[in-house]
């Protein structure tokens, strides 16, 4: 059914300016009810700006700079602060509490496990 309905479709005209298709060639101007399926258009050029470098941070190596998390072993996020490191890993701890999390501090190359209950302020 769908290719009988597809095969009275009429040829359209053209709608495009008659003087300016083709890659800006000059061509006849087509007559009324001529259709333009032998034009071609020139597609127009995309140009995308070059995209910028991102800083890739690896998980199996540890990184130079700031303090990590590093969850059963294996490097998971990094943060530029201590604090910021161990509020995120007792956000972990606090909904898993079977992980083992430590904060890595790349200064120091020095790991810190986080306990959990977190130890009172008293």
């Amino acid at each position: 059914m769908i290719e009988a309905d597809i095969a009275v479709i009429p040829q359209l005209p053209c709608v495009f300016p008659h003087d300016r298709v083709n890659g800006g060639r000059i061509l006849p101007a087509l007559k009324s009810g001529e259709s333009c399926s032998g034009v071609t258009m020139k597609k127009p050029k995309l140009e995308l700006d070059e995209p910028q470098a991102r800083k890739f941070i690896r998980a199996d190596r540890a990184p130079t700079e700031g303090y990590s998390l590093v969850v059963d072993g294996h490097f998971k996020s990094h943060h530029d602060t201590v604090e910021a490191a161990e509020e995120a890993g007792m956000k972990l701890k606090n909904q898993f509490q079977m992980l083992q999390i430590q904060v890595y501090d790349s200064a120091t190359k020095t790991r810190t496990m986080i306990e959990w209950p977190a130890p009172s302020a008293a």
